[in-house]
Parts: C-alpha cells; sequence; structure tokens
C-alpha cells in the first residue's frame, strides 16, 4: 500500500520533508459550520471585479471563482490579501504563502467557473 500524497518541502539540508500543517480550530469549525454558497455556473474578471467589498467578496482560485465573504471572519489577515490580489486571483500567493494548505478549506465557498476569453 503506498503512502498517500503529502505535502512535501526540501529542507535547508536539501532532503525531502513531510509537511504537516495543523487546521485550526477556528478553520475546523468554519469547514463544519460554513453555509453552501449557491453555484452560479460561468463568471468572468469582469463579474469578479463587481464583488470586492468585505461585504460582497469573491475571487478566482485555480480556474474557479470562490464567495469568501463568510471565509474572511476566520481568515487569519481578513480580507487583505483577498482584496489585493493580482486580477482578483489568488491562485499563485495562496500556492506560494500556504503551499501546505489544502485548498478544500473553500470548498462550500466555490460558486462557478472562471471564463475568460481570448
Amino acid at each position: 500500500m503506498s503512502q498517500p500524497d503529502v505535502p512535501r518541502r526540501k529542507s535547508s539540508s536539501g532532503i525531502q520533508e513531510h509537511l504537516h500543517a495543523e487546521i485550526s480550530p477556528e478553520m475546523k469549525k468554519f469547514m463544519e459550520e460554513a453555509k453552501q454558497c449557491e453555484w452560479i455556473g460561468d463568471i468572468t474578471p469582469h463579474e469578479i471585479a463587481q464583488h470586492q467589498d468585505k461585504d460582497d467578496l469573491w475571487v478566482a482560485f485555480d480556474g474557479y471563482v470562490y464567495n469568501v465573504t463568510q471565509f474572511l471572519n476566520v481568515h487569519p489577515t481578513g480580507d487583505s490579501c483577498f482584496v489585493n490580489a493580482q486580477n482578483h486571483d489568488i491562485t499563485a500567493a495562496f500556492k506560494r504563502a500556504h503551499f501546505y494548505v489544502d485548498p478544500a478549506i473553500l470548498d462550500k465557498c466555490k460558486i462557478g467557473v472562471l471564463v475568460v476569453s481570448h
């Protein structure tokens, strides 16, 4: 039986080590008690830009759109990293700062698919 995929990083000695992210009690409570957001479907960057207030905040992450309004109460830095995200997309910043956190924390906030016309 193989070991499940566990996030890893290189230590200062270059050796791969497991990352064990402990979910805070606040995050666990959020994941259990958060209301499932209504699925909207296809959402454009223009639509996301119309929802940039702490009382109504949408962001893009990995090709999906999330209404993170209810998440702001448990996020340690509040809305600052969401509101200041380049093009309202938190993907790069999340993966850089929270590489050890399972993005499933936001599953109940998912409201649609990011649609970008080329």
